[in-house]
């Protein structure tokens, strides 16, 4: 394509199946070397993001020279729309590249070829290309290596209250915690409470299986920005699945209650972001189990919590206490007790949250409390997004 033609380019991950994975816009682009360098780059860059993730599956990169037919946000963000997208709309891709294939020749022409070099790459990546034998045995054997991958036959299996989402082992780009990250932020709405419960685990299933149950997986997702797409879920039916025998590594469940336990652990232990919405309600939650974190009215953590005034008058009254009578337990945990009391009310009324009836504190869970406030006090956001 002339240089005068560039104006914008696609740059498309599909996954093995070939439903696109990842797509990246770039625009104004005025010359052919800047749309081959953003090309090399994004390339790189999918390499080193997949050599991190532990797997390597067979990936392609497709570089489109769209001119000026630009997708819109909606096909940018459904994978199926951007499918035909691509194939009503698109001219054949100028690269098209074996993620793989690349990666092999990272290793096998270090000390020989610049692959940095779109022009020089593309006539390695060119399959019928006769190389020397030292570099068609090296190249074979990086190949062979790719193509043995353990997880072939291997599945994700995320088991719920509707059914099981099935996913690829070697998943790219992450779409398991792209799933796991949307019931984060649903932790507090009806969603997770039909979603219920969560349990992991691999299985092991035959290729020609996992062809027909993967095939269509990438849908759920969106290329733009790899959130999970709920109106294109499949759900597959559970009890099949316990009767296999190639279950593996079958985790405990994550019950998706409004508790403070449910959440933190669901949050800390898969390493998800919570939203600052979430975060507040946390905030109601800890307070409905345990009484107001210490300094709540004073600590910047929580100057912008909307709720926080309305605890004003009750915190107050327990500084008093601990100052003029700091051994009047009664009064102390009576007033803690309607802090509790306060945030279940407010979670249920203004949010539409019911929470399990709080057990209010007293001497004998007091230690427990405490403990509690203290991890607490540790980590009052979470992750903010």
């Amino acid at each position: 394509m002339n240089d005068k033609n560039i104006r914008n380019i696609m740059l498309v991950t599909y996954d093995p199946f070939g439903i696109p994975a990842k797509v990246k816009c770039e625009s104004e682009i005025t010359d052919s070397a800047g749309a081959d360098r953003i090309f090399m780059d994004y390339l790189q860059a999918e390499r080193d993001a997949v050599l991190s993730s532990g797997t390597f599956p067979d990936l392609r990169v497709c570089r489109y020279d769209i001119g000026n037919d630009v997708p819109g946000p909606d096909a940018l963000h459904d994978p199926q729309r951007l499918r035909e997208f691509i194939r009503e709309r698109c001219p054949q891709p100028s690269c098209d590249f074996s993620l793989r294939r690349f990666d092999a020749l990272q290793y096998v022409l270090k000390d020989i070829e610049e692959t940095k070099d779109l022009q020089i790459l593309k006539k390695y990546m060119n399959p019928n290309i006769k190389l020397r034998d030292e570099i068609r045995e090296g190249l074979d054997q990086c190949m062979e290596y790719l193509q043995n991958d353990s997880a072939a036959n291997l599945l994700q299996v995320v088991e719920t209250a509707h059914g099981a989402l099935l996913l690829p082992y070697d998943d790219y780009p992450n779409r398991l915690r792209s799933f796991l990250q949307y019931v984060a932020n649903h932790y507090f709405t009806p969603t997770a409470r039909q979603i219920g419960h969560i349990r992991m685990y691999e299985m092991a299933v035959p290729h020609q299986d996992r062809q027909e149950i993967l095939s269509r997986a990438g849908y759920m997702f969106a290329p733009d920005n790899g959130q999970f797409l709920p109106e294109k879920v499949r759900w597959h039916p559970v009890d099949k699945l316990l009767q296999s025998n190639g279950m593996r590594g079958r985790q405990g469940v994550y019950t998706l209650r409004p508790t403070y336990h449910d959440f933190h652990y669901f949050i800390e232990d898969n390493g998800l972001q919570v939203s600052p919405r979430n975060n507040e309600l946390f905030t109601l939650i800890f307070i409905a189990e345990y009484g107001c974190p210490q300094n709540f009215q004073q600590d910047p953590v929580y100057a912008d919590h909307p709720d926080r005034r309305t605890f004003a008058r009750l915190d107050r009254e327990l500084e008093e206490v601990k100052r003029q009578a700091p051994g009047d337990e009664e009064r102390f945990y009576r007033i803690q007790n309607r802090q509790q009391l306060l945030a279940r009310d407010i979670l249920r009324d203004k949010y539409g949250i019911t929470i399990p009836e709080p057990q209010l504190t007293g001497t004998s869970v007091r230690q427990e409390s405490s403990q509690e406030k203290k991890r607490f006090e540790k980590r009052k956001t979470l992750r903010i997004q």
